[in-house]
């Protein structure tokens, strides 16, 4: 069975017009509240885009449950692939049980949550992968569209992963080649596998 990870992200909102970052979660700012929005869309509004034969992608996205709990939302997104044809077998009896046809999405289950601060330049999701499956580009793209949609293209969404201070600061001092996020008992350590010591160029002749 492929694993399982919850995979951390920053979310932030750009004025374009204004070349500057507003905090997502004050109204006051730009007169909405980044929850209430992804609340509506994501219970109302998903997909925004509608059907497109000739999308590259070839993937889609659906609404399963949400609950609120304060400043933070969390639930259940569907989302898969279609634009295969493949028959489904029943590996026990042996026996092709269903063609899959073009149009047909294998949509799976993913958990989700988001939490937005009303005093804070970034809010947090959580999107959970299933081993090289997952919905964040496919959500991404789709909230986007919606945002251009409502303000006109004036405030733009960007989420991006979520890396901690210290992998920052060992960056700075050391050339890192690879991470990886591992689970342990509902927690997530970011292990380096890999660094390598930036060379001293002071030291080096000419």
């Amino acid at each position: 069975m492929p694993s399982l990870y919850l995979v951390p992200y920053t979310v932030r909102v750009k004025d374009v017009l204004n070349d500057r970052y507003v905090n997502p979660g004050n109204e006051k700012e730009w007169g909405v509240d980044l929850l209430e929005i992804l609340k509506t869309y994501i219970v109302s509004d998903l997909p925004s885009i509608p059907f497109d034969p000739k999308d590259k992608s070839k993937k889609t996205i659906r609404y399963e449950s949400l609950s609120q709990d304060e400043r933070k939302i969390f639930g259940t997104l569907k989302a898969g692939e279609y634009g295969i044809e493949a028959d489904l077998l029943d590996v026990e009896n042996d026996e092709t049980n269903y063609t899959r046809q073009m149009l047909d999405a294998e949509l799976i289950p993913y958990f989700f949550m988001v939490k937005v601060p009303t005093h804070t330049p970034s809010g947090i999701m959580l999107f959970q992968r299933l081993g090289n499956r997952g919905f964040k580009d496919i959500f991404e793209r789709d909230f986007s569209n919606y945002i251009n949609g409502k303000f006109s293209e004036q405030y733009r969404i960007e989420i991006n992963p979520l890396v901690p201070r210290e992998m920052v600061k060992r960056y700075l001092a050391n050339r890192i080649v690879k991470i990886r996020l591992i689970k342990y008992q509902g927690y997530f350590i970011l292990k380096t596998v890999l660094s390598v010591s930036r060379p001293n160029l002071q030291n080096r002749s000419a």
